[in-house]
Formats: C-alpha cells, sequence, structure tokens
C-alpha cells in the first residue's frame, strides 16, 4: 500500500519529459525562459521563503502569533503577491515583444 510501483514511477517520468520536450519545442528562445524563471524565482527566493520558513518555526515552536507572527504572514501575502505580479509583468513584457517583432517582419515585407 502507498508504495509506488517501478511502471509508476516510469510512466510519471515520461510524463514529465514529454510534457518538457513539448514546451521546449514551443518556446521561441532561450531569453523567454530565463526572464520568466527569473522574475519568479528572485522574488521566491529573496522574500518568500525566508519570510515562509520564519512563518513555519514559528508554528512548529508553538507559538502564539503576536505582532510579529501577524506581520511576517502579512510580508509572507505580500510576497506572494509580487511573485504574481512580478511573472505576469514579465509575460507581458514578452509577449509584447513578440507581438512588436511579428509587426517588424509584416511591415517589411
Amino acid at each position: 500500500e502507498g508504495a509506488v510501483s517501478q511502471a509508476e514511477l516510469a510512466v510519471g517520468t515520461l510524463v514529465v519529459l514529454g510534457a518538457a520536450l513539448g514546451l521546449a519545442m514551443l518556446v521561441p528562445s532561450v531569453v523567454v525562459v530565463w526572464s520568466l524563471v527569473g522574475s519568479t524565482v528572485s522574488v521566491l527566493v529573496a522574500f518568500t521563503l525566508p519570510t515562509a520558513f520564519f512563518v513555519a518555526v514559528q508554528r512548529m515552536a508553538g507559538e502564539p502569533p503576536g505582532a510579529v507572527g501577524w506581520l511576517s504572514r502579512a510580508c509572507l501575502a505580500l510576497s506572494l503577491l509580487a511573485v504574481v505580479v512580478c511573472s505576469a509583468a514579465s509575460a507581458l513584457s514578452l509577449s509584447q515583444e513578440t507581438l512588436d517583432l511579428a509587426g517588424e517582419d509584416t511591415c517589411n515585407q
């Protein structure tokens, strides 16, 4: 019970690799990947993860959430919002660049 068989692991691995291959074939440039990953991971590493670890340690210690606890939870919520906003801004910027490049191609023909 609960143990995963080798066949299930193999199928799961093939699904993940197939999805990664499909996405890699659809992405026009590695710059797109760098931009999206960079905008998301930088905020996660700088703000979200340290705050989440602090909240988790506080919770594991059984301390009641005082002013510092509520402030840290507010910072965690704001950092998660920042992840979404930064990722969306990066995606919007990339889509705008793609549209600009497409417009240049049609004008030059």
